[in-house]
């Protein structure tokens, strides 16, 4: 399954299956750390979902817990400047 995410991290629509592909993920006993280990780079799909199914601006509450949303611009943003200080750094 993680070789699986690491050769194709995207798939179509269409051939794409998402229950299927949790199960497979909780089948493995992986977590996060595994997904580092296995060195996928990518999200993989099924941590992604479509912009018009999230709604960015509403925080998850869990009791006294608040869980915000993580917009992935914002972290493809920093990347982007990290890189950009990299390069001047060089």
């Amino acid at each position: 399954m993680l070789s699986t995410m690491i050769e194709n991290p995207i798939k179509t629509q269409s051939d794409y299956d998402r229950k299927q592909e949790l199960e497979s993920f909780d089948d493995t006993k992986a977590d996060v750390k595994g997904l580092v280990d296995e060195g996928v780079t990518k999200t993989p799909q099924i941590f992604i979902h479509p912009p018009s199914s999230v709604d960015l601006n509403k925080n998850t509450s869990l009791g006294n817990y608040r869980i915000p949303a993580i917009d992935s611009k914002v972290s493809k943003m920093l990347q982007l400047g990290r890189s950009i200080v990299e390069e001047v750094r060089r």
